[in-house]
């Protein structure tokens, strides 16, 4: 959303409509950062919405670094199980029938009783009833590159994150910052609309006089009432301007949206010295759009390592410990295992080669994107220093164009008082004085704002 920018356009009316009143116009809008809009724009980036999303999402990395850490150290699970079973298929085997007759022959060779002739056909169950499975588990990775180069790939985005914060906060200050200076244009254009309005009654009472002694017609009446009514519709119109941009600053700031906004006692800031050169330069060395694609180069570079790394074998070991049988009665239960294990993909159809390739292409429209980048930032550092430069001009011009019609209102009002002019005259005079005081007044707010759009540029 844009803030509204006004321009002399906008105030501009006919004869009639013009500006008066120098009074409301000797304050001279300032150059210098005050104490309040400072004040503001750390209350945006302690504040602002956005960028308390970019907040979190940092804080969410750094938990992912930790979650990435926690892949080198054992997992231990205790998993206990029991069952109970019923039907299903059975383990038959007749072994009474197979060797209790062989045995009987036995005892009788051997005149003994030595071997068993009781012995009872198998028939069990094959699912397990009443059996319980109770032990704890440790596993632990011992080889798997994947698990290292993760966590360099998580720490890098913490950076990622870091540099996008940077970013957003840059904006804000020069978001905030244009959009305090908006605001408190519009004020100036509603002293000029008050000021031409009072204007615009004296002339409509002057002329009625002009018309009472038929030294004018009346047509002169209807058109200074046409201009009263275009001057009521801009003031509407600046009305609302002014609640949007008010609107629209408490939203950077977070806060309600009637909020009041204090002006602070405008200042001069010393004018733009450097070369467009240099802060050209400066620019490409402290803009944090740049970092943040660099350290997601770095990021994806590191994911195409892990890649590569996926065609390496891992090895794991595991263990466990507790308790195995029918029932828990854990004498003579106890159980205890201990596995070495390694997996290597052999043959996967290529498809972690063309997983590698697609990585490399990544960290090249990166690269692609962080010249295009530097490009657009030594561009819009051009745009805005000419820009400020036009705007700067601008102002000097319409302090020249004051300091003549002061003059010019100075003579002839000295003549209105010696009856060598008609009010008419006066009239006219004033509203050049007050028009080209508020084309000055708004000129220098515009060298304001384009002072925020440069320093967002350079990153002052």
């Amino acid at each position: 959303m844009k803030t509204p920018n006004f321009t002399s356009k906008n105030m501009s009316l006919k004869y009639g409509a013009f500006l008066f009143i120098l009074a409301c116009l000797v304050s001279q809008t300032g150059k210098a950062q005050s104490s309040n809009l400072e004040k503001y724009i750390q209350q945006g980036l302690q504040q602002n919405l956005r960028l308390q999303k970019n907040n979190l999402a940092a804080e969410k990395q750094s938990f992912k670094v930790k979650e990435a850490k926690a892949n080198r150290l054992p997992v231990v699970t205790f998993d206990p199980s029991y069952i109970l079973a019923a039907g299903g298929r059975r383990l038959q085997f007749p072994i009474g029938d197979l060797f209790n007759p062989a045995y009987q022959a036995l005892n009788e060779l051997t005149q003994t009783s030595s071997f068993p002739t009781d012995l009872a056909n198998v028939d069990e169950q094959l699912t397990p009833n009443n059996f319980q499975d109770t032990r704890v588990y440790a596993s632990m990775p011992i080889y798997n590159p994947a698990i290292y180069y993760n966590l360099k790939a998580q720490e890098q985005l913490i950076s990622v994150e870091q540099a996008k914060i940077n970013a957003y906060e840059v904006e804000l200050k020069k978001e905030i910052k244009v959009a305090y200076y908006n605001y408190f244009k519009t004020f100036e254009v509603l002293k000029v609309l008050d000021a031409s309005e009072k204007l615009l009654k004296e002339v409509y009472r002057f002329n009625q006089k002009l018309v009472k002694y038929d030294k004018a017609t009346i047509d002169v009446l209807a058109g200074v009432k046409f201009e009263m009514a275009q001057l009521n519709s801009n003031r509407a119109n600046v009305i609302n301007q002014q609640a949007i941009a008010k609107a629209y600053f408490n939203s950077l700031l977070n806060r309600n949206f009637e909020a009041a906004i204090t002006k602070d006692e405008p200042m001069r800031q010393s004018k733009t010295t450097k070369k467009i050169t240099q802060l050209r330069k400066q620019a490409l060395n402290k803009r944090p759009e740049l970092n943040q694609i660099q350290e997601a180069i770095k990021a994806t570079k590191i994911v195409t390592e892990i890649k590569e790394k996926n065609l390496l074998p891992t090895v794991g070991v595991q263990a466990s410990a507790g308790f195995q049988g029918n029932g828990y009665k854990f004498k003579d239960q106890s159980v205890a295992t201990i596995a070495l294990g390694a997996k290597w993909t052999i043959y996967d159809g290529k498809k972690r080669k063309y997983q590698i390739e697609q990585s490399k292409i990544e960290t090249q429209e990166l690269e692609q994107e962080y010249a295009l980048v530097r490009q657009q930032i030594e561009l819009q550092v051009v745009s805005a220093w000419h820009t400020l430069q036009a705007a700067e001009q601008k102002a000097v011009a319409n302090q020249a164009a004051v300091e003549s019609a002061t003059t010019n209102f100075n003579l002839i009002n000295k003549r209105y008082k010696n009856e060598k002019a008609i009010l008419i005259e006066l009239l006219d005079a004033q509203t050049k004085l007050a028009n080209a005081q508020i084309q000055l007044s708004i000129a220098e707010y515009d060298v304001l704002i384009k002072e925020a759009e440069l320093e967002r540029a350079v990153v002052r």
